[in-house]
This record gives structure tokens, C-alpha cells and sequence, in this order.
């Protein structure tokens, strides 16, 4: 279960391994799963488009503002422990077919934008104002922070921004630089990390089963005795053994 809200099934497995598209749940999955700062807050992929059911994508209207409520929850609900400015990192979902990186932190006062298929105006700075800029200064202008389209290594095919995303939020989070406009990611090497990432999240027992609801209970209890019987894991995540 991620943040308590949707079961992984081991296929995420199937798709890093595959080099398939990662959707927005394995990403969670994978940064729950990656060892980050207590001040780090993690959030949901918050789509940014949306698609009907001819295939035509629209904008949605104010696609940040529960990502924005969340974070002013951490602020007024004493969420925070720490003394320490905070650092929010969540994904993007632009287009409803591309994932990026977002990073709002309190230490450099900077709202950071990770693309890894960025425009040639972006990389060269030509491109001022984008439909990502204008969404985030919107809704975060209230912080007073600055805005940057952020250096980031460009994928070489059309179905690994997800990993990307990953790889940038473990490297910004454990205080490693991301690379430059022109470097290339060994994506093979990337996809081991983060399957070593995941192996060690569980081989530390971090998923601890708690008993099951009254209703799922009465299921189980029903079924015959070679069925392997489910449990339900942490709130954090539950990677179920069902196919993808």
C-alpha cells in the first residue's frame, strides 16, 4: 500500500526489468522504497493533463492545489518535527503520456523542475515562461521562492521517464548532483539500483502484515487450506502477489 491508498502488484517488477513505462504507482512505489532525510515529504504523481476518450488531452484546472493543501498540512498540523526547512518532492504527469520531477525546498528557497525531454528553448534557456512554470508560480507564489527549469540528463527513448524520475528524486535526496543538460544515464544501471533498492526495502522486513478487516477475514476464512491466504502489509506499501 502506498501513502495508504493502492496496492503494487510484483509486475512492477516485470516492467523495470523490461524496460517497459513505468505508470505512476510504480514510481510511488519505488521512491517509498528508497532511503531519504527526515525532511524529505514525499508526494503522489499529480497529473497535470487529462485524456477523454478520443484521445484529445486538456489541462486540468488547478492540478496542484491538493499537492499545495498537503503541504500547508505538514506546516499547520505539527507534522514537522524537525526545526529544519523541508524539502517536498513529487512527480509530475504532463501530457497524461510523460512523468517529471518537482522539488519545492524550504533550504534554497527554489521551486526545482527536472524534465528529462526537454524543449531545446528549455535547455538553452531560450524558453522563459512554460505551461509547467505557469502552473507551480500560481499556486506556490504564496512562498515568494525562485522558479528554475533545473539541468537534467535527457532520456534517448520515449518510455523511461519514469525511471528517470526516480533516479533524479534518489540523487537529490541523498545529496548527489543529477548531471548536466548533455550527460547520459546508463538506464541498465539505473534499473539495478532501483531493483536493489526495492530488494533491500523488503529483505529488512520492512512490510509488516497486520491482521485483516472483518469482511476480508470472513473471505479467508472460506477459502480451501492450499490457498495461499493474503494479509494486509504496512500503510506504506503492499506488493501483492498477484499478477500484474
Amino acid at each position: 500500500m502506498v501513502n495508504g491508498a493502492a496496492e503494487l502488484s510484483c509486475g512492477m517488477f516485470d516492467r523495470l526489468c523490461s524496460r517497459a513505462w513505468l505508470n505512476c504507482w510504480d514510481i510511488a512505489a519505488a521512491l517509498e522504497m528508497t532511503d531519504r532525510p527526515v525532511f524529505v515529504r514525499l508526494g503522489l504523481s499529480v497529473p497535470l493533463h487529462k485524456k477523454d476518450a478520443n484521445g484529445e488531452v486538456t489541462p486540468l484546472s488547478n492540478p496542484l492545489r491538493r499537492w499545495r493543501k498537503k503541504i500547508d498540512d505538514y506546516k499547520c498540523e505539527g507534522q514537522n518535527d524537525l526545526e529544519d526547512p523541508q524539502v517536498y518532492i513529487c512527480p509530475l504527469n504532463i501530457n497524461a503520456d510523460h512523468f517529471t520531477l518537482l522539488e519545492i525546498n524550504e533550504q534554497t528557497k527554489m521551486i526545482y523542475h527536472f524534465d528529462s525531454m526537454a524543449s531545446h528553448g528549455i535547455i538553452h534557456r531560450k524558453t522563459k515562461s512554460t505551461p509547467v512554470r505557469r502552473v507551480v508560480e500560481e499556486e506556490f507564489k504564496y512562498l515568494g521562492f525562485g522558479y528554475t527549469e533545473a539541468p537534467t540528463p535527457q532520456q534517448r527513448d520515449g518510455r523511461s521517464c519514469g525511471l528517470m524520475v526516480i533516479r533524479n528524486a534518489k540523487r537529490r535526496m541523498i545529496g548527489l548532483p543529477i548531471g548536466s543538460w548533455d550527460d547520459e544515464v546508463d538506464s541498465d544501471r539505473v534499473t539495478k539500483e532501483v531493483v536493489g533498492d526495492c530488494q533491500t526495502f523488503l529483505e529488512d522486513d520492512a512490510l509488516q502484515p497486520s491482521p485483516l478487516s472483518k469482511k476480508r477475514k470472513r473471505i479467508v476464512e472460506g477459502l480451501p487450506n492450499n490457498v495461499l491466504k493474503p494479509s494486509r502489509s504496512s500503510k506504506r506499501l503492499r506488493v501483492a502477489t498477484e499478477g500484474s
